[in-house]
Parts: C-alpha cells; structure tokens; sequence
C-alpha cells in the first residue's frame, strides 16, 4: 500500500487508486453533488482501502464552520456542572455539534487561555462560566460568533447573546428567612467571590432577610468568610467559624461544593448536625446520602439548565441577530432535618 508524506495516503493516492482525478476526489470530500454515483463509490472504496481520513478542520474552514462548540466551566468536579455539560452535550450533538470542553478552576489567566484556543480552533459557538476577570474579552468574542453565558453574568456593555441562571437572591432569602424564623441569629455564611454574579445575587439574598430582623450585615459581620466555590473554601469556612469565640448557631453554605467541604470537615470536627450546628445549602452534592443528615436546601435542575441553553445557543446559530435573552430558573426548597428550632416552646 503506497503512502504520501508522513506515512499517510494523499488525494492523489486516492484519485490513483480509484482511476479518478484529484478534482473528483475533492468533489466526494466536499460531498458535492457535481460526481456521478460510479465515481463517488469509488473514491469512497478507495479510502476505505487506503484508510484516509479528510481534515475535517481545514475543510470546516472553507465552508466557515468546525461544528463545534466551546463549553468553558469552572470545575469538571463539581457533579452539578458535569451534569450540565453533558445535557448540552446530549442537546447540540443531536444537531452534528461537538463540544469542546474545558475546566478553568477560576483560574482567569487559565481562562483566558482556553478561550484564545477555542478561537484558534474556530468554534462555531461559545457557552461560558465566566470567572468575572475576562469579560472584556468575552464580549469581544460574541460581537463575533453566537455567545452564551451560564451561571454567571458577562456584566459588559458590548456582551452580546444569552444568559442562563437559577434564581439567586430570593432563594437565599428564602433559605436565610428559614433559619432567622427558627430563632438563629448568628449565621455563619459561606459564599463565592462578590465579583460574579452568583456570588453578590445570594449574599443579597442573605442579606436583605437577615436586615428585615434587625440584622447589620456588611463587611464587619463577623460571621462570613468568601471563598471560590470550591470544595476546600467549605473547609476553609468552617475552620474559621469553629475557631471563633462568639459560636454561630447556624451555617449557610452557596454551593454543593462549599457544603461538601464543610460536612467533611465538620464530620472530622465531631460537630453534630442539627445538635450542634443547624445548617442549610443553596444546592447540594450528588454524594450527599453519604452523609447522616438530610439538608435543607435549594433544588438546582443542572441537566434542565443544559438542555435549555442547548437551545438557545442552536437557537442563536441558526439566527445570530436574536436580541440578547435572559433565562432564570426558579429553585423549590426542599427542607431536611438540618435545622434545629431555637424557639421556646410556649
């Protein structure tokens, strides 16, 4: 078997083996109807025989498409944003659309990086969880081709696309308002970075309830500590609170992940849950029936987020002039055996 340069067989070596020219060959990669049904099997035959492969990127290019879709999320780990990508997976590969996926960790220079690959890649679509650093150049980005944001806002002028979230502020309230009516008033929070959207949305959430019971919350509240999202600011939280002389009676932590880390270290600690420490959870870990205690928390539908933003971005790249959207997802509260009453009994 003849090969070309680098051990791999040509279009000539196709076009030679099928007794065809190069040009029909091309026409067959570039499934032009111009070649008759002789000539198309072929030259199908012949690169069955010779194993050749066309680059599908360079012909992508000519024809102004790769057929993928960059999906840039915070952390892989994290169950909930799995489960959410592989709903958007499920959603635009159903369309012939490969997603490319990456985990930035919050790391913004990590970020960036991934995004000026993904535009040397030339994908046809973007979906981001944006970190709050590049969001200039997100905006840049979806001036030029169909631009999604999920979980957390692109807050710049010329972002141009969609947005997709679960509701943040009245959730937290919500949660916050359960423990203020059980008689905690001090609450331990641990929360994501003020400089996302998620993070300042439930930190108002937490503190417009703990105001309305004459509550002072800002940045001298003793009981608070901002993390970044992830597994080890639940732990990092938690060391905190326990180490305080004032003890909180309660704990609020903003993600599945921040809780994760905080049942673990408190487990280690011997911290009884609700005996000692009443707690609840915007969402919760998919692990969670791990653990002796069923948390209250808010219920996130990561895989109905997935398959909505699918849409939307499908939605945009068959209609890039679409005016920008917003999507919000309201979040039930499901109430466990977390929280102890603090209220006499009358």
């Amino acid at each position: 078997m003849y090969r070309g340069e680098n051990g791999l067989s040509t279009i000539k070596d196709i076009a030679r083996r099928a007794g065809v020219s190069t040009a029909t060959v091309s026409r067959v990669i570039n499934d032009s109807d111009k070649v008759s049904s002789v000539a198309r099997e072929a030259v199908l035959e012949a690169m069955r025989e010779l194993q050749y492969y066309p680059n599908t990127i360079a012909r992508s290019l000519k024809k102004e498409s790769t057929m993928s879709i960059g999906v840039v999320i915070q952390d892989l780990s994290n169950s909930y944003l799995a489960e959410f990508c592989n709903s958007i997976e499920n959603g635009v590969s159903d369309e012939g659309y490969l997603p490319l996926i990456a985990s930035t960790n919050n790391n913004p220079q990590r970020e960036r990086n991934y995004l000026e690959h993904m535009m040397q890649r030339h994908v046809d679509a973007l979906v981001i969880q944006s970190c709050g650093k590049n969001n200039e150049f997100i905006s840049e980005i979806s001036q030029r081709i169909p631009t999604l944001a999920v979980y957390r806002r692109v807050e710049h002028e010329d972002y141009r696309g969609d947005f997709i979230d679960d509701e943040n502020t009245t959730t937290m309230y919500t949660l916050t308002r359960h423990l203020l009516e059980k008689g905690h008033r001090s609450i331990f929070i641990i929360n994501g970075p003020q400089d996302i959207s998620s993070g300042y949305e439930r930190y108002s959430g937490f503190s417009q309830a703990m105001r309305q019971f004459g509550i002072k919350i800002d940045k001298d509240y003793q009981y608070q500590f901002f993390s970044d999202y992830m597994r080890q600011g639940g732990a990092d939280g938690c060391e905190k609170m326990l180490n305080m002389h004032d003890r909180a009676t309660a704990l609020i932590t903003t993600n599945g992940e921040l809780l994760l880390g905080a049942l673990i270290y408190l487990r280690k600690q011997q911290v009884r849950i609700p005996e000692d420490l009443s707690v609840v959870s915007y969402s919760l870990p998919i692990n969670l029936p791990l653990f002796p205690v069923n948390v209250t928390s808010a219920i996130q539908s990561p895989s109905t987020l997935g398959e909505r933003a699918a849409r939307l971005i499908l939605e945009r790249l068959k209609s890039a002039r679409l005016p920008n959207r917003e999507i919000i997802y309201p979040c039930p509260i499901e109430y466990g055996d977390s929280v102890r009453s603090l209220n006499s009994t009358p």
